[in-house]
Protein backbone atom coordinates (compact mmCIF):
# COMPACT_ATOMS: atom_id res chain seq x y z
CA UNK A 1 0.00 0.00 0.00
CA UNK A 2 1.05 3.46 -0.84
CA UNK A 3 -0.84 4.70 2.35
CA UNK A 4 0.01 8.56 2.60
CA UNK A 5 1.73 8.94 5.92
CA UNK A 6 -0.64 11.01 8.24
CA UNK A 7 -2.85 10.88 10.78
CA UNK A 8 -4.89 13.95 10.47
CA UNK A 9 -6.01 15.85 7.62
CA UNK A 10 -4.80 18.86 8.71
CA UNK A 11 -3.41 19.14 4.83
CA UNK A 12 -6.02 19.23 1.81
CA UNK A 13 -6.33 16.84 -0.91
CA UNK A 14 -7.53 17.02 -4.55
CA UNK A 15 -7.14 14.81 -7.56
CA UNK A 16 -7.50 16.09 -10.98
CA UNK A 17 -8.23 13.74 -13.71
CA UNK A 18 -7.10 14.19 -16.97
CA UNK A 19 -8.82 12.64 -19.75
CA UNK A 20 -7.30 12.78 -22.61
CA UNK A 21 -7.51 11.94 -26.00
CA UNK A 22 -5.39 8.53 -25.68
CA UNK A 23 -5.60 8.08 -21.64
CA UNK A 24 -6.87 9.18 -18.65
CA UNK A 25 -4.22 9.92 -15.63
CA UNK A 26 -5.25 10.88 -12.12
CA UNK A 27 -3.31 13.41 -10.52
CA UNK A 28 -3.31 13.48 -6.81
CA UNK A 29 -2.52 16.92 -5.46
CA UNK A 30 -2.15 17.97 -1.22
CA UNK A 31 -1.59 21.33 -0.01
CA UNK A 32 -1.90 23.20 3.33
CA UNK A 33 -5.27 25.22 4.03
CA UNK A 34 -4.49 28.73 5.30
CA UNK A 35 -5.70 32.09 6.17
CA UNK A 36 -5.35 33.08 2.57
CA UNK A 37 -5.59 29.48 0.83
CA UNK A 38 -2.22 30.16 -1.06
CA UNK A 39 -1.87 27.32 -3.07
CA UNK A 40 1.31 28.90 -4.39
CA UNK A 41 3.30 28.04 -1.16
CA UNK A 42 2.27 24.71 -0.49
CA UNK A 43 0.75 22.70 -3.25
CA UNK A 44 2.48 19.93 -4.87
CA UNK A 45 1.86 16.51 -6.59
CA UNK A 46 1.73 13.65 -4.33
CA UNK A 47 1.28 10.40 -7.40
CA UNK A 48 -0.59 9.99 -9.99
CA UNK A 49 -1.64 6.99 -12.47
CA UNK A 50 -2.54 6.55 -16.11
CA UNK A 51 -4.89 4.41 -17.77
CA UNK A 52 -5.68 3.57 -21.52
CA UNK A 53 -7.13 4.15 -23.82
CA UNK A 54 -9.36 7.29 -23.30
CA UNK A 55 -12.91 7.96 -22.67
CA UNK A 56 -13.87 9.01 -25.63
CA UNK A 57 -13.09 5.49 -26.86
CA UNK A 58 -16.07 3.91 -25.22
CA UNK A 59 -19.09 3.16 -26.84
CA UNK A 60 -21.59 4.54 -23.60
CA UNK A 61 -21.46 6.22 -20.42
CA UNK A 62 -21.65 3.16 -18.42
CA UNK A 63 -18.41 1.69 -19.92
CA UNK A 64 -16.28 5.33 -19.93
CA UNK A 65 -17.32 5.16 -16.26
CA UNK A 66 -16.39 1.72 -14.98
CA UNK A 67 -12.61 2.71 -16.94
CA UNK A 68 -11.76 5.12 -14.31
CA UNK A 69 -12.22 2.56 -11.28
CA UNK A 70 -8.55 1.59 -11.42
CA UNK A 71 -8.04 5.69 -11.01
CA UNK A 72 -10.03 5.59 -7.77
CA UNK A 73 -8.82 2.79 -6.15
CA UNK A 74 -5.19 4.11 -6.70
CA UNK A 75 -6.19 6.84 -5.38
CA UNK A 76 -7.62 5.47 -1.93
CA UNK A 77 -4.70 4.01 -1.53
CA UNK A 78 -2.61 7.37 -1.21
CA UNK A 79 -5.16 9.79 0.44
CA UNK A 80 -6.41 8.84 3.93
CA UNK A 81 -9.59 7.60 4.67
CA UNK A 82 -10.62 10.16 6.49
CA UNK A 83 -9.85 12.53 4.04
CA UNK A 84 -11.62 11.76 1.67
CA UNK A 85 -15.11 13.19 2.15
CA UNK A 86 -12.90 16.38 1.68
CA UNK A 87 -11.49 15.57 -0.75
CA UNK A 88 -11.93 17.40 -4.14
CA UNK A 89 -12.45 15.49 -7.37
CA UNK A 90 -12.53 17.09 -10.64
CA UNK A 91 -12.62 14.99 -14.31
CA UNK A 92 -11.60 17.62 -16.95
CA UNK A 93 -11.89 16.03 -20.87
CA UNK A 94 -9.68 17.59 -23.23
CA UNK A 95 -9.40 17.80 -26.78
CA UNK A 96 -10.18 14.09 -27.31
CA UNK A 97 -13.55 14.80 -26.41
CA UNK A 98 -13.91 17.88 -28.11
CA UNK A 99 -13.72 16.30 -31.17
CA UNK A 100 -16.57 13.72 -30.08
CA UNK A 101 -20.34 14.72 -31.12
CA UNK A 102 -22.64 16.56 -28.72
CA UNK A 103 -24.88 13.65 -28.25
CA UNK A 104 -22.42 10.86 -27.50
CA UNK A 105 -20.57 13.59 -25.34
CA UNK A 106 -23.63 14.30 -22.91
CA UNK A 107 -23.85 10.13 -22.77
CA UNK A 108 -20.54 9.92 -22.03
CA UNK A 109 -20.69 12.66 -19.27
CA UNK A 110 -24.12 11.42 -17.62
CA UNK A 111 -22.42 7.98 -17.31
CA UNK A 112 -19.71 9.71 -15.55
CA UNK A 113 -20.82 12.26 -13.66
CA UNK A 114 -23.45 9.56 -12.39
CA UNK A 115 -20.42 7.30 -11.45
CA UNK A 116 -18.33 10.14 -9.70
CA UNK A 117 -20.74 11.17 -7.37
CA UNK A 118 -20.86 7.65 -5.99
CA UNK A 119 -17.31 7.76 -5.05
CA UNK A 120 -16.35 8.44 -1.72
CA UNK A 121 -14.73 12.18 -2.59
CA UNK A 122 -16.14 15.60 -3.12
CA UNK A 123 -17.73 15.78 -6.28
CA UNK A 124 -20.69 17.93 -8.04
CA UNK A 125 -22.02 16.86 -11.90
CA UNK A 126 -20.30 20.22 -12.99
CA UNK A 127 -16.56 19.28 -12.16
CA UNK A 128 -16.98 16.52 -14.67
CA UNK A 129 -16.54 18.62 -18.13
CA UNK A 130 -15.02 19.16 -20.99
CA UNK A 131 -12.13 22.13 -21.07
CA UNK A 132 -12.32 24.54 -23.96
CA UNK A 133 -8.74 24.88 -25.60
CA UNK A 134 -8.04 28.26 -24.48
CA UNK A 135 -8.92 27.32 -21.42
CA UNK A 136 -6.61 24.04 -21.23
CA UNK A 137 -3.46 26.48 -22.96
CA UNK A 138 -4.06 28.70 -19.55
CA UNK A 139 -3.41 25.70 -17.11
CA UNK A 140 0.05 25.45 -19.68
CA UNK A 141 1.02 28.10 -18.94
CA UNK A 142 -0.01 28.53 -15.00
CA UNK A 143 2.05 24.39 -14.49
CA UNK A 144 5.41 25.53 -16.02
CA UNK A 145 5.17 28.83 -14.07
CA UNK A 146 4.47 27.56 -10.99
CA UNK A 147 6.86 24.45 -11.36
CA UNK A 148 9.41 27.59 -11.83
CA UNK A 149 8.69 29.18 -9.11
CA UNK A 150 7.79 32.75 -11.20
CA UNK A 151 4.94 33.55 -8.91
CA UNK A 152 6.52 33.29 -5.58
CA UNK A 153 9.91 34.15 -6.58
CA UNK A 154 9.29 36.94 -9.08
CA UNK A 155 11.38 35.62 -11.88
CA UNK A 156 10.71 35.86 -15.66
CA UNK A 157 7.62 34.17 -16.82
CA UNK A 158 7.91 32.00 -19.62
CA UNK A 159 6.16 30.48 -22.96
CA UNK A 160 3.78 27.65 -23.09
CA UNK A 161 3.25 25.18 -25.94
CA UNK A 162 1.62 21.55 -25.62
CA UNK A 163 1.25 19.46 -28.53
CA UNK A 164 -0.98 16.92 -27.68
CA UNK A 165 -2.51 14.10 -29.68
CA UNK A 166 -5.56 16.11 -30.78
CA UNK A 167 -5.30 19.90 -30.16
CA UNK A 168 -1.81 21.85 -29.50
CA UNK A 169 -1.48 24.86 -28.14
CA UNK A 170 0.32 28.20 -27.11
CA UNK A 171 0.24 30.91 -24.02
CA UNK A 172 2.65 33.35 -23.32
CA UNK A 173 2.03 37.07 -21.23
CA UNK A 174 1.64 39.45 -23.18
CA UNK A 175 3.87 42.94 -23.06
CA UNK A 176 1.86 46.21 -21.39
CA UNK A 177 1.00 47.50 -24.49
CA UNK A 178 -2.67 48.20 -24.93
CA UNK A 179 -2.79 46.65 -28.16
CA UNK A 180 -1.95 43.23 -27.05
CA UNK A 181 -4.16 43.56 -24.01
CA UNK A 182 -6.49 44.33 -26.50
CA UNK A 183 -6.67 41.39 -28.75
CA UNK A 184 -8.86 38.59 -29.11
CA UNK A 185 -6.93 36.17 -27.64
CA UNK A 186 -5.81 37.56 -24.80
CA UNK A 187 -7.86 37.15 -21.41
CA UNK A 188 -6.55 38.04 -17.73
CA UNK A 189 -5.66 35.14 -15.60
CA UNK A 190 -5.75 36.40 -11.80
CA UNK A 191 -2.59 34.49 -9.44
CA UNK A 192 -3.26 35.59 -5.93
CA UNK A 193 -2.95 39.11 -5.79
CA UNK A 194 -1.37 39.33 -9.29
CA UNK A 195 -3.67 40.02 -13.00
CA UNK A 196 -1.72 38.85 -16.03
CA UNK A 197 -3.04 38.94 -19.72
CA UNK A 198 -2.15 35.77 -21.16
CA UNK A 199 -2.49 35.10 -24.76
CA UNK A 200 -3.84 31.37 -25.07
CA UNK A 201 -4.93 29.51 -28.15
CA UNK A 202 -5.82 26.07 -29.03
CA UNK A 203 -5.83 24.59 -31.87
CA UNK A 204 -7.86 21.63 -32.79
CA UNK A 205 -7.01 19.15 -34.85
CA UNK A 206 -3.24 20.36 -35.21
CA UNK A 207 -2.57 17.55 -32.00
CA UNK A 208 0.30 14.92 -33.63
CA UNK A 209 -2.11 11.87 -34.17
CA UNK A 210 -4.53 14.39 -35.38
CA UNK A 211 -2.30 15.95 -37.72
CA UNK A 212 -0.98 12.76 -39.25
CA UNK A 213 -4.14 11.72 -39.47
CA UNK A 214 -5.45 14.25 -41.35
CA UNK A 215 -2.36 15.53 -43.42
CA UNK A 216 -2.82 11.21 -44.83
CA UNK A 217 -6.75 12.14 -45.75
CA UNK A 218 -5.84 14.85 -47.79
CA UNK A 219 -3.13 12.86 -49.23
CA UNK A 220 -5.39 10.06 -50.01
CA UNK A 221 -8.02 12.02 -51.89
CA UNK A 222 -5.27 13.82 -53.71
CA UNK A 223 -3.64 10.50 -54.69
CA UNK A 224 -5.49 7.30 -54.36
CA UNK A 225 -3.15 3.78 -54.62
CA UNK A 226 0.29 4.93 -53.07
CA UNK A 227 1.68 4.59 -50.01
CA UNK A 228 1.23 7.33 -47.29
CA UNK A 229 4.98 9.09 -48.14
CA UNK A 230 5.43 9.92 -44.00
CA UNK A 231 4.56 6.44 -42.80
CA UNK A 232 7.66 3.85 -41.41
CA UNK A 233 9.17 4.19 -44.15
CA UNK A 234 8.16 6.76 -46.32
CA UNK A 235 9.55 9.85 -48.37
CA UNK A 236 11.03 12.73 -46.06
CA UNK A 237 10.83 15.71 -49.00
CA UNK A 238 6.90 14.31 -49.94
CA UNK A 239 6.39 14.25 -46.11
CA UNK A 240 7.46 17.61 -46.13
CA UNK A 241 5.40 19.31 -48.97
CA UNK A 242 1.86 17.08 -47.59
CA UNK A 243 2.82 18.96 -44.21
CA UNK A 244 3.14 22.39 -45.15
CA UNK A 245 -0.11 21.40 -47.43
CA UNK A 246 -1.94 20.58 -44.66
CA UNK A 247 -1.13 23.95 -42.12
CA UNK A 248 -1.94 25.74 -44.74
CA UNK A 249 -4.91 24.22 -45.57
CA UNK A 250 -5.76 24.34 -41.55
CA UNK A 251 -5.22 27.59 -41.82
CA UNK A 252 -6.86 28.52 -44.49
CA UNK A 253 -10.21 26.81 -43.54
CA UNK A 254 -9.97 28.04 -39.56
CA UNK A 255 -10.41 24.49 -38.88
CA UNK A 256 -9.83 24.95 -35.43
CA UNK A 257 -12.56 28.29 -35.80
CA UNK A 258 -9.72 30.49 -34.43
CA UNK A 259 -11.29 33.87 -36.56
CA UNK A 260 -9.56 36.53 -35.13
CA UNK A 261 -7.39 34.87 -31.77
CA UNK A 262 -5.12 32.88 -34.90
CA UNK A 263 -2.96 35.06 -35.25
CA UNK A 264 -0.98 36.12 -31.59
CA UNK A 265 0.23 39.33 -30.88
CA UNK A 266 4.37 39.94 -31.33
CA UNK A 267 6.24 37.35 -29.14
CA UNK A 268 9.54 39.00 -27.94
CA UNK A 269 12.83 37.00 -29.37
CA UNK A 270 14.26 36.70 -25.85
CA UNK A 271 10.79 35.15 -24.18
CA UNK A 272 11.38 31.47 -23.50
CA UNK A 273 8.93 28.73 -24.78
CA UNK A 274 8.79 25.33 -23.11
CA UNK A 275 7.39 22.95 -25.19
CA UNK A 276 5.45 19.53 -24.13
CA UNK A 277 3.87 16.31 -24.04
CA UNK A 278 5.22 15.33 -27.93
CA UNK A 279 7.50 17.78 -28.14
CA UNK A 280 9.64 16.05 -25.73
CA UNK A 281 8.66 12.56 -26.90
CA UNK A 282 9.72 13.26 -30.27
CA UNK A 283 13.13 14.72 -28.93
CA UNK A 284 13.61 11.47 -27.20
CA UNK A 285 13.42 9.63 -30.87
CA UNK A 286 16.07 12.54 -31.41
CA UNK A 287 18.21 11.76 -28.52
CA UNK A 288 18.41 8.17 -29.40
CA UNK A 289 19.42 8.09 -32.90
CA UNK A 290 22.12 11.20 -32.32
CA UNK A 291 23.59 9.63 -29.12
CA UNK A 292 27.11 7.19 -29.43
CA UNK A 293 25.96 4.03 -31.14
CA UNK A 294 27.97 1.79 -28.04
CA UNK A 295 25.60 4.06 -25.74
CA UNK A 296 22.75 3.11 -23.71
CA UNK A 297 22.36 6.52 -22.23
CA UNK A 298 18.76 7.05 -21.81
CA UNK A 299 17.07 10.45 -22.74
CA UNK A 300 16.92 13.61 -19.97
CA UNK A 301 13.71 14.71 -18.71
CA UNK A 302 14.36 17.97 -20.37
CA UNK A 303 16.09 18.77 -24.20
CA UNK A 304 17.24 22.86 -23.82
CA UNK A 305 17.96 24.63 -27.04
CA UNK A 306 16.98 21.97 -29.20
CA UNK A 307 18.57 22.14 -32.55
CA UNK A 308 16.01 21.49 -35.10
CA UNK A 309 17.99 21.72 -37.94
CA UNK A 310 19.40 18.21 -36.69
CA UNK A 311 16.15 17.48 -35.78
CA UNK A 312 15.38 17.44 -39.66
CA UNK A 313 18.35 15.59 -40.32
CA UNK A 314 17.21 12.88 -38.24
CA UNK A 315 14.17 13.07 -39.86
CA UNK A 316 15.08 12.07 -43.29
CA UNK A 317 16.94 9.52 -41.48
CA UNK A 318 13.68 7.97 -39.98
CA UNK A 319 11.76 8.53 -42.77
CA UNK A 320 14.65 6.41 -44.80
CA UNK A 321 14.50 3.42 -42.30
CA UNK A 322 11.80 0.38 -42.13
CA UNK A 323 10.38 -0.27 -39.14
CA UNK A 324 12.56 -2.82 -37.95
CA UNK A 325 15.43 -1.33 -38.19
CA UNK A 326 14.21 1.92 -36.30
CA UNK A 327 12.64 0.03 -33.44
CA UNK A 328 16.00 -1.25 -32.54
CA UNK A 329 17.62 1.68 -32.44
CA UNK A 330 15.22 3.40 -30.38
CA UNK A 331 15.10 2.16 -27.08
CA UNK A 332 11.35 1.28 -25.83
CA UNK A 333 11.83 2.73 -22.84
CA UNK A 334 12.29 6.21 -25.15
CA UNK A 335 9.45 6.14 -27.00
CA UNK A 336 6.36 3.94 -27.07
CA UNK A 337 5.19 1.95 -30.69
CA UNK A 338 2.50 4.42 -31.31
CA UNK A 339 4.94 7.62 -30.98
CA UNK A 340 7.69 6.24 -33.45
CA UNK A 341 5.63 5.18 -35.64
CA UNK A 342 4.46 8.71 -36.26
CA UNK A 343 7.99 10.04 -35.78
CA UNK A 344 8.86 10.23 -39.64
CA UNK A 345 5.88 12.85 -39.87
CA UNK A 346 6.37 13.82 -36.10
CA UNK A 347 9.66 15.24 -36.19
CA UNK A 348 9.25 17.40 -39.51
CA UNK A 349 5.67 18.45 -37.80
CA UNK A 350 7.12 19.90 -34.94
CA UNK A 351 9.63 21.85 -36.90
CA UNK A 352 7.02 23.65 -39.32
CA UNK A 353 4.76 23.81 -36.17
CA UNK A 354 6.72 26.19 -34.25
CA UNK A 355 8.31 27.64 -37.53
CA UNK A 356 5.64 28.25 -39.45
CA UNK A 357 2.62 28.42 -37.42
CA UNK A 358 3.86 29.93 -33.92
CA UNK A 359 6.34 31.93 -35.48
CA UNK A 360 9.06 31.26 -32.74
CA UNK A 361 11.28 28.93 -34.45
CA UNK A 362 14.10 31.58 -32.90
CA UNK A 363 13.20 31.94 -29.54
CA UNK A 364 15.02 29.81 -26.71
CA UNK A 365 13.52 26.75 -26.58
CA UNK A 366 13.19 23.83 -23.90
CA UNK A 367 11.23 20.44 -24.53
CA UNK A 368 10.28 19.21 -21.53
CA UNK A 369 9.13 15.99 -20.35
CA UNK A 370 8.99 17.65 -16.65
CA UNK A 371 9.48 21.07 -15.05
CA UNK A 372 11.96 20.46 -12.19
CA UNK A 373 10.13 17.66 -10.03
CA UNK A 374 7.06 18.68 -11.80
CA UNK A 375 4.75 16.60 -14.36
CA UNK A 376 5.12 18.52 -17.40
CA UNK A 377 1.22 18.59 -18.26
CA UNK A 378 -1.92 20.72 -17.75
CA UNK A 379 -2.97 19.15 -14.16
CA UNK A 380 -0.74 21.34 -11.79
CA UNK A 381 -2.60 24.61 -13.12
CA UNK A 382 -6.14 23.17 -13.26
CA UNK A 383 -5.43 22.33 -9.55
CA UNK A 384 -4.19 25.80 -9.08
CA UNK A 385 -7.49 27.11 -10.28
CA UNK A 386 -10.02 24.71 -9.59
CA UNK A 387 -8.36 24.50 -5.82
CA UNK A 388 -7.66 27.90 -4.85
CA UNK A 389 -11.36 28.50 -3.08
CA UNK A 390 -13.00 26.30 -0.68
CA UNK A 391 -15.77 24.02 -1.82
CA UNK A 392 -18.79 26.21 -1.33
CA UNK A 393 -17.64 29.00 -3.52
CA UNK A 394 -15.02 27.58 -5.68
CA UNK A 395 -14.03 30.02 -8.63
CA UNK A 396 -12.13 28.97 -11.90
CA UNK A 397 -9.67 31.13 -13.47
Amino acid sequence: MHKYLMTSCDDQWGIIIDAGSSGSRAHIFTWKEDRNNDLLLSLKEVSNKKIHPGISSYSTGQLAAQSLAPLLLYSQEIIPKQCWSKTRLELLATAGMRLVDPQKTKQIFTGIQEYLINSPYAFEPKQARVVPGDEEAVFDWLSVNFAKDNFVAKNKFVGVSDLGGASTQISFEVGNGGASKAHPGVRTVQVGAHAHSIYAVSRLHMGLYEAYKNTKTEYENEISGNSFPCQIPGNYHECERLTKQFINHHANKDMSKLGNTAIAPPIKPELTFYGLDNYAKLANVHFSLTRHPDSRELPPKAFVDPDMASFQTVAKKVCAMNWYELRNLVPRKAAKDRLLQHSCFGLIYIHLLLKEVYKMENNPLIFAHSVGDIDGSWATGAAISSFKKPVSDAQRI
